[in-house]
């Protein structure tokens, strides 16, 4: 008979199996998204209290969370993409996360102004930029 503490530990080690699969591990961008996720969703709730309006909405920080669980499927689709091409390097998960992480900073740096803090406008300028790259809808530059 398993002792419930060893059952416990086996169910957790099950889960950490399968989100290193399904993520690729916790490396600098995984740490890093997982951080602006966090980071996104306080300050939204922050900017929501401090706004002059009657409370804040269990309906949109409910669309937020299902949102930051939509951002989770797309990087663990990406991820499983990448070990499906077996070419070695991964390509699709890089790719998503750098465009994940351009738009949770782009986000923060919203929620930041919404409480009166000062963000350059050079920094967000330029998040933008590396957000439209990632997507491909960069303007040509006139020559």
């Amino acid at each position: 008979m398993m002792r419930e503490d060893g059952g416990i530990a086996v169910i957790v080690g099950a889960i950490v199996a399968a989100a290193g699969y399904l993520w690729g591990g916790w490396d600098a961008m995984t740490i890093a998204l997982a951080a602006l996720v966090v980071l996104d969703y306080v300050t939204a709730v922050l900017a929501a209290c401090s706004a002059n309006e009657p409370g804040i909405s269990s309906d949109v920080g409910r669309r937020g969370i299902m949102k930051k669980l939509g951002l989770a499927a797309a990087v663990a689709m990406a991820n499983v993409l990448d070990q499906a091409a077996l070419s070695g390097a991964p390509i699709f998960r890089p790719a998503f996360t750098i465009l994940f992480l351009g738009n949770e900073a782009i986000s923060i740096s919203e929620n930041l102004a919404k409480l009166g803090i000062l963000i350059p406008a050079q920094f967000v300028q330029y998040l933008k930029v590396m957000r439209d790259k990632a997507l491909g809808l960069e303007k040509e530059r006139p020559a």
